[in-house]
């Protein structure tokens, strides 16, 4: 029953997320999961890179 809730609960939080967007930021949104080099590297992978030490 948790389990059923919780998905019923996290469909809603991602439909209400994605009925805000506009059509513009769905497609830059998905832009992030296109391969960019030859290795598979993807903007997300860029985007998920750890802040450096301040300098």
């Amino acid at each position: 029953m948790a389990s059923k809730i919780r998905s019923e609960v996290n469909t809603l939080i991602c439909t209400g997320i994605h009925d805000r967007m506009s059509v513009v930021e769905r497609t830059e949104l998905l832009r992030l999961l296109e391969d960019r080099d030859g290795d598979g590297t993807t903007l997300f992978n860029q985007l998920k890179k750890p802040v450096q030490g301040p300098t």
